[in-house]
């Protein structure tokens, strides 16, 4: 299997508005709560990159969607529909799980669900849509998913 190069939520970096003073220092414009301060670098760091032809990527770029955005962040939540797509070749949505008991695929969350039509109307004749499935503590041990992996 081909190796290849992954520049994770290059289509989220894409989508956000530009980091800038306004965004570092400042509450969000309904003065509801910070939007970055305290959350991250406030610069802009541009993603990875190989030289043509010097890659691993086989033509693909790959951006990643964490769709829990839309339902734990303060600001700037991001919808499928906001996706930047522009050069990528296909975008993987974060996260759906397995039952551990059925092993039929489920979603993460149930707020996921309304997000998968919008995200999957972004598919086009170049750009391919993915659903992962997993996560950050799909493997820790104490979790249902675990002893199933494990059993």
């Amino acid at each position: 299997m081909a190796r290849h190069t992954v520049e994770p939520a290059i289509a989220l970096r894409a989508a956000m508005p530009k980091t800038d003073e306004l965004h570092c220092g400042n509450p969000d414009p309904n003065g509801q709560a910070p939007c970055q301060a305290g959350y991250g670098l406030c610069q802009i760091v541009p993603p990875p990159s190989c030289a043509k032809g010097g890659g691993t990527t086989n033509g693909r770029s790959i951006g990643y969607y964490q769709a829990s955005n839309t339902y734990t962040r303060v600001c700037n939540k991001i919808s499928p529909k906001q996706i930047v797509t522009t050069n990528l070749t296909h975008v993987y949505f974060a996260f759906a799980q397995f039952d551990p008991t059925t092993w039929a695929i489920v979603p993460s969350n149930s707020a996921d669900v309304p997000l998968y039509t919008e995200f999957t109307s972004l598919k086009t004749s170049s750009l391919q849509t993915w659903i992962a499935i997993g996560g950050f503590d799909f493997s820790d041990p104490g979790t249902s998913t675990f002893t199933a992996w494990y059993a």
